[in-house]
């Protein structure tokens, strides 16, 4: 997928390597907390509705698709905004849409109606979360601890020495560049707009909602990053 966004083979490794060795990933992947599987299942699920879309891909990656947007919903309740923005470029590109639609909502059936099975064992009810007991008042703030979008949580995400996104990355700044520049050009609009755009829509959601959680939650302890981010970073 990085190798279709650019022309440059150095720049596809660049990324992938920055990703992988300059980014919360790393530090996730190996604590085994459960962003960096979302993450994983997320980009995933991207990859395989551009297969869908750009290679007129047949049914199995319309169902590899939606099982792993389903997947990264069961492990990260944060997922859903990748999901559904992964999910909304599928059914707008994919050339036999009704069909490819439906074969990528087989796939994420399983794994959601595990998580509502999940919630119903666990908490009483398939709609109820592990915030309903939560001691602390933070998470019961807002819905879900999503209260607005508020300066304090907006600068932890973002310009925080301690935590934030662009002192401990400064390279996605070049992210931000390349984006403009895609969606710029006419020929890159042409190759890869919309998948362009379907990254610019994630980014830009997560962003705003680490940035509208109570600051205590959206700080999130001893963290490497604004882990809530890290589904967003593939």
């Amino acid at each position: 997928l990085a190798r279709r966004l650019t022309n440059s083979g150095d720049a596809a490794y660049a990324s992938l390597a920055a990703y992988a060795l300059g980014s919360m990933a790393l530090p996730y992947a190996i604590l085994f907390i459960s962003h960096e599987v979302a993450a994983a299942c997320a980009g995933g699920a991207f990859c395989a509705a551009v297969i869908v879309v750009r290679a007129q891909g047949r049914a199995r990656a319309a169902l590899a698709a939606g099982a792993l947007a389903g997947l990264a919903i069961l492990v990260d309740y944060q997922s859903v905004f990748a999901s559904a923005a992964v999910g909304g470029y599928l059914v707008w590109g994919a050339p036999e849409r009704l069909k490819q639609t439906a074969w990528a909502l087989v796939g994420a059936l399983p794994a959601l109606a595990l998580l509502l099975v999940y919630h119903a064992c666990c908490f009483g009810s398939p709609f109820r979360t592990g915030y309903s007991f939560a001691v602390d008042t933070a998470h019961q703030q807002g819905v879900l601890g999503v209260i607005g979008p508020n300066p304090q949580a907006l600068w932890q995400a973002t310009l925080d020495p301690a935590n934030g996104l662009l002192p401990l990355m400064p390279w996605i700044l070049l992210a931000v560049v390349g984006a403009f520049v895609a969606l710029r050009d006419r020929e890159t609009r042409r190759r890869v707009g919309p998948e362009v755009w379907v990254c610019v829509a994630v980014v830009g959601a997560y962003v705003l909602f680490v940035g509208s959680l109570v600051p205590e939650f959206g700080r999130a302890g001893w963290s490497v990053g604004p882990r809530y981010i890290g589904v967003a970073m593939p």
